[in-house]
């Protein structure tokens, strides 16, 4: 008869299920470990240290945590030019 609420948001594109691609707002200033994966290329667990070590930028809210998009972004560079110079 009527239709679940996740059924909608599928249908909507706003939440993705396992085995679907994550459609990323390009905009938002922090993302979820989730979303970061997908910015960077880098796994959940390399996000956590990165983050734990404090050099990557988050915030939590409660159980929440978001990543810092240009703190995520400017240690991506940071790589790139370090790993350029000692070749």
């Amino acid at each position: 008869m009527g239709m679940r609420q996740t059924d909608s948001w599928r249908r909507q594109g706003q939440r993705a299920t396992k085995g679907e691609p994550l459609r990323t707002e390009k905009s938002g200033e922090w993302m979820t470990y989730r979303q970061a994966e997908e910015f960077s290329g880098l796994s959940r667990t390399t996000l956590w240290r990165l983050v734990s070590a404090g050099d990557v930028e988050a915030a939590k809210v409660g159980r929440a945590v978001r990543i810092n998009r240009e703190s995520l972004d400017a240690y991506m560079r940071r790589c790139s030019a370090s790993s350029f110079a000692e070749v």
